[in-house]
C-alpha cells in the first residue's frame, strides 16, 4: 500500500507544477523579446522621421553629437534586427507558450477533477498519460540553448507560492 506522499496522483501534481512554471517561464522571455523588438523598432522609426531630424534640438552641439550616437545606433540596430530575427523567436516563444498553456489547462482540469471524485482511477490516469504525450510533443519544440537561470529560479518560486503541496488532494486507496 502506498503512503500518501508515494501515492501516483504526485506525478500529476508535479507535471502541473511543471506545465504552470513553463507558462510563466515563456510569458516572461515573450515580454522581454516584445519589449526589446519595440524598443528596436521605435529607434528605428524615429531615426528615420524627417519630423524628429528636424528639431532644433539637433543643431545644438550637444544635440548634434546625441544625433550622430542615434544615428550610429540606428545604422547598428538596422543591421542587427534581421540577424537575430526577433520576429520569428517572438512566433517561436509564442507557439511554445500557447502549447504550455494548453497542456496547463488540461493538467488544472485533471487536478480539479482529483479533488471533485476525490479519487484517481484509472480513466484519470489515462486522460494524465494522454496529456504527457502532449508535453513529449511540446518539449520535443522547445529551443534548447539560452535557458536564463535567474528567470527560472523566479518562475519556480511563483509557481511554489501559487500551488503549494497541501493545495492538492490525494485520495486514499
Amino acid at each position: 500500500m502506498n503512503t500518501v506522499a508515494e501515492h501516483p496522483v504526485w506525478g500529476v501534481y508535479d507535471e502541473y507544477k511543471a506545465a504552470r512554471f513553463n507558462v510563466r517561464y515563456y510569458e516572461r522571455q515573450l515580454d522581454k523579446l516584445r519589449r526589446r523588438n519595440l524598443l528596436i523598432e521605435l529607434a528605428l522609426a524615429l531615426s528615420a522621421s524627417s519630423v524628429f531630424a528636424g528639431l532644433w534640438f539637433w543643431e545644438t552641439a550637444v544635440g548634434g553629437i546625441i544625433w550622430k550616437v542615434l544615428a550610429t545606433l540606428a545604422a547598428f540596430l538596422a543591421v542587427y534586427k534581421p540577424i537575430v530575427r526577433l520576429s520569428d523567436q517572438v512566433q517561436q516563444k509564442s507557439e511554445i507558450l500557447t502549447n504550455w498553456r494548453l497542456l496547463d489547462d488540461g493538467l488544472q482540469q485533471l487536478v480539479l477533477s482529483i479533488s471533485q471524485y476525490r479519487k484517481y482511477d484509472d480513466e484519470m490516469r489515462n486522460s494524465f498519460f494522454t496529456l504527457m504525450k502532449t508535453r513529449t510533443t511540446i518539449i520535443q519544440k522547445e529551443p534548447t540553448e539560452g535557458v536564463d537561470d535567474r528567470l527560472r529560479n523566479k518562475c519556480f518560486e511563483q509557481v511554489n507560492k501559487e500551488l503549494p503541496p497541501d493545495n492538492f488532494f490525494v485520495p486514499e486507496e
